[in-house]
């Protein structure tokens, strides 16, 4: 049977939650890890920016020094209307 801190038991189905929910992650870390970084892209790169963003969005908005990593050429960088989740919405 699982513990939990202190060496209580924890229930047969949040056991088994955590366990998958571990499995799970540590899928996703070794996909992360062996994922390497890409060549830079010779053309232009436009970065359409939602001009809506929650607080928690706006902290993990790439900064233009990222996006200007991964090509050559001169980056545009567009605000367009709408949050993060509105903004692929019609009219776009």
């Amino acid at each position: 049977r699982r513990l939990a801190a202190g060496g209580t038991p924890l229930p047969e189905e949040l056991a088994a939650t955590v366990l998958r929910f571990a499995r799970v992650y540590a899928a996703l870390e070794r996909g992360w890890l062996g994922y390497g970084r890409p060549d830079p892209y010779p053309g232009r790169v436009t970065v359409f920016q939602a001009g809506e963003l929650t607080p928690a969005e706006a902290a993990a908005v790439a900064p233009a020094e990222y996006w200007q990593t991964l090509t050559p050429q001169p980056v545009d960088f567009q605000a367009v209307p709408g949050g993060h989740e509105s903004m692929l919405k019609p009219p776009y």
